[in-house]
């Protein structure tokens, strides 16, 4: 049987503030030169990570113009769906701890995912994007990762619950770096915890969509660093589909910027 590619065109909702007008017009340029049916709508743009985590009016504010957008295309037949472009790496708050990195420097845009604040905070911002706007399917940025892991106090007293001892962050550096079997051993359970904990804010997502939108599929763009986060693609898309739904990813390294071509 011949299937056709899942072509998804990202179209930008909030970036340098488009109007009703504007993002229209880009679309059903697209939808009549090309025939393309299916559009992903950005946003919160991920500029704001320089600044601050996103206010949760904000997001109200983006998904009022998606449903805009899409009732305007709906003689068409044009599907919308929402490409949230700021997930972990989605700017400072006071309300969270952030992100720790090797060094013990923390950074200034990424967010860790064991905090029960910022896990709280996201989950519900995402969920009521999608109770107002009530895209087609959400897919989450291809920055939904830890990379190498967060050494914050959160990560470092759960890894300690399941190895049976507390490590510092410098003495998880130095084992991690060791070229030993005890730090071979202890880099995969640092791993896995790694992807545990993406996982579940994915569940926690999901779980908070399916309140009032669980009609809505979920997919995940694939991180670059999955192989150092415990090959985290398969579990982590399972989790954002939930029980209901297919897990859907688009794999890293497919474009999603625009290309030129001469002719």
């Amino acid at each position: 049987m011949k299937k056709e590619l899942d072509i998804i065109i990202p179209i930008a909702l909030d970036n340098d503030w488009p109007t009703l007008e504007d993002v229209t017009k880009s679309i059903l340029e697209l939808y009549n030169k090309y025939g393309f049916k299916k559009f992903a709508l950005a946003a919160p743009y991920g500029g704001w990570r320089a600044f601050e985590y996103p206010p949760t009016e904000f997001f109200r504010e983006c998904a009022e113009l998606f449903l805009r957008v899409k009732n305007e295309l709906l003689p068409y037949n044009i599907e919308c769906g929402w490409w949230i472009q700021t997930t972990l790496k989605s700017g400072k708050s006071e309300e969270f701890y952030g992100y720790v990195k090797e060094n013990g420097s923390k950074s200034f845009f990424q967010n860790c995912p064991l905090d029960d604040a910022f896990i709280k905070r996201l989950s519900a911002d995402i969920a009521l994007f999608a109770a107002i706007a009530k895209p087609t399917f959400i897919i989450t940025e291809d920055d939904y990762t830890v990379m190498s892991g967060c050494f914050c106090e959160h990560h470092l007293n759960e890894f300690a619950k399941r190895v049976g001892k507390y490590y510092s962050r410098g003495e998880l550096f130095d084992i991690f770096s060791s070229d030993t079997e005890e730090g071979y051993k202890l880099l995969k359970r640092w791993r896995e915890l790694s992807l545990d904990s993406l996982v579940t804010l994915a569940r926690t997502i999901r779980k908070e969509v399916d309140k009032k939108t669980p009609e809505i599929s979920i997919g995940y763009m694939q991180s670059g660093s999955t192989d150092i986060e415990g090959y985290s693609t398969e579990e982590i898309a399972r989790a954002l589909a939930g029980p209901v739904h297919t897990p859907f990813s688009r794999i890293y390294g497919a474009p999603y910027c625009g290309i030129a071509t001469e002719d």
